[in-house]
């Protein structure tokens, strides 16, 4: 009994969490953002660095192929087992474009900085 009020509980948090990170805050027919797009963001640029301190002797087309991979087989995952909601073609289409701006923008600012 106690379990399964504890499962509801986390099942009402998640779904909770899911509707507002699922929040429009931008909603034009060619161009939706929402909170979604930032933690996609921020996953890419943790991803680049991660995967620049682990490799850091393999090339940028090395580095960036993985990237890719990685973010490629989290939307089929996520396509899959649609644990935070049914996924529609045209957010995996944004998280993709939002996960590569962010992978860039740390590869060229550690570029700079590092």
């Amino acid at each position: 009994m106690f379990l399964r009020k504890m499962i509801t509980k986390i099942d009402e948090a998640r779904i909770a969490v899911v509707d507002f990170l699922g929040a429009d805050l931008i909603n034009h027919s060619y161009f939706f953002m929402d909170y979604w797009t930032f933690v996609h963001f921020s996953s890419a640029i943790l991803l680049m660095l991660f995967i620049s301190k682990i490799f850091k002797k393999w090339d940028f087309y090395k580095k960036i192929i993985l990237f890719l991979l990685v973010i490629d087989l989290w939307e089929i995952f996520e396509l899959h087992f649609p644990l935070m909601g049914a996924e529609k073609t045209i957010d995996i289409v944004y998280d993709f474009i939002i996960a590569i701006a962010g992978g860039s923008l740390t590869h060229y600012a550690g570029k700079r900085v590092f």
